[in-house]
């Protein structure tokens, strides 16, 4: 059995339909896990507060720290997918919630450095919202963080609870004079210690909005007419 905590960053403490559909049937495919969901402003924070939870002694026997954002939809196979894929980084990119039904997606996710001819592709960076990592990177980095002083103290605004030192792995910085969010700069860290950042290019994430972000089979962004005629593919919760 697969046993993963999944972060949730929920501003506003709010989830969607589409994130709770992914994670409702998680049981029928031997993962057991546990949510992590925080409310913040500020994701960065949000993020590092999750993984400095995951990388301590309270969860060690947790094998993978999944990151998946409340407005994303992935099928609880797909989880299952990425988990089995056995990489220290993986994950599956979802459009931008810019384009109307029709357009070509922008997608989260920097240059593809090489096609792997297995599914996956090695990129420049991907976003956090849908992000597998394994236990033993997640340790390598905490020693990193340690080593190289990037940590914080977070003062928790609960009475008699005592500030808690968070690795700063997920910030953000100007990177070749852009201006990088808290994603880019944890992916450019991990291609720094070493390791690829990959890409299940087979996974068709939803990202949701006022719109439903989803992509077709053609490449396309969907209508929601399409979108509700594709319904069928998620279970039914009524009494048979």
């Amino acid at each position: 059995m697969h046993k993963i905590m999944i972060g949730t960053p929920s501003y506003g403490g709010v989830v969607t339909i589409e994130y709770l559909k992914s994670i409702i049937r998680l049981h029928e495919y031997d993962i057991q896990y546990t949510i992590a969901l925080l409310s913040n402003p500020l994701l960065m924070q949000v993020r590092n507060d999750m993984f400095t939870s995951f990388v301590s002694d309270e969860m060690k026997e947790y094998s993978h720290l999944f990151f998946l954002d409340a407005d994303i939809g992935i099928q609880p196979e797909d989880i299952l997918k990425l988990i089995e894929h056995d990489k220290p980084l993986i994950g599956a990119v979802f459009p931008k919630k810019v384009k109307q039904a029709g357009a070509e997606p922008i997608w989260v996710a920097g240059s593809v450095i090489e096609d792997c001819n297995d599914g996956t592709a090695k990129l420049e960076y991907i976003g956090a919202g849908c992000m597998c990592i394994r236990r033993d990177l997640a340790l390598e980095l905490k020693k990193y963080a340690e080593d190289n002083k990037m940590m914080y103290v977070n003062h928790i605004e609960i009475p008699n609870e005592k500030p808690i030192d968070t690795y700063d792995v997920f910030r953000t910085e100007l990177i070749n004079n852009t201006y990088a969010y808290e994603d880019v700069f944890f992916c450019n860290l991990i291609r720094k210690l070493g390791y690829d950042v990959l890409a299940d290019y087979t996974i068709n994430l939803k990202h949701v909005g006022s719109y439903v972000y989803e992509v077709d089979d053609g490449g396309k962004i969907r209508s929601n007419a399409e979108l509700r005629n594709l319904q069928w593919r998620y279970p039914s919760f009524g009494v048979k």
